[in-house]
């Protein structure tokens, strides 16, 4: 009995569905949940919580860019903008969303408000989130320079 097919076409046609199925898992990456994707959910809470989109900076510079504010929202009120980069939320320094998310609920929890240091060009603000305008860095006072 002569076979269907010669073994080398077999071998290059298994080679080719296994293939089409890792493209197509590289196309489709499952979802990831809040426990598997700490960083993306901590990118959602700031969206939510402060009105305002962010994405990390490259190690060398740190922070956190402003790519989105709400209007109307909390970091609009503040006088965020665009393009702002986030440095420090009270005294500590701040490299990603998780760290942000993290130390604001803790001064903000103690002191009902905190403030945050961005760099917008080459000046140094304090803008504060849950202060009033009598609070250093709440509404009405963006800060100064540093």
């Amino acid at each position: 009995m002569k076979r269907a097919l010669p073994s080398w076409m077999l071998l290059l046609l298994g080679a080719v569905v296994l293939l089409a199925i890792m493209f197509w898992a590289r196309a489709n990456p499952p979802e990831l949940t809040a426990e598997e994707d700490p960083l993306g959910a901590a990118c959602n809470a700031v969206s939510r919580y402060f009105g305002m989109e962010i994405e990390p900076l490259p190690s060398v510079d740190g922070g956190l860019r402003v790519t989105s504010v709400h209007e109307g929202g909390p970091a609009a009120l503040a006088g965020m903008q665009v393009d702002d980069h986030i440095v420090a939320c009270g005294e500590r320094s701040v490299w990603n969303a998780s760290e942000l998310v993290e130390y604001f609920s803790e001064i903000s929890a103690r002191y009902g408000g905190a403030t945050m240091m961005i760099r917008r060009g080459e000046q140094y603000l304090v803008v504060g989130f849950g202060l009033d305008s009598s609070q250093p860095g709440g509404y009405g006072h963006s800060g100064g320079r540093s």
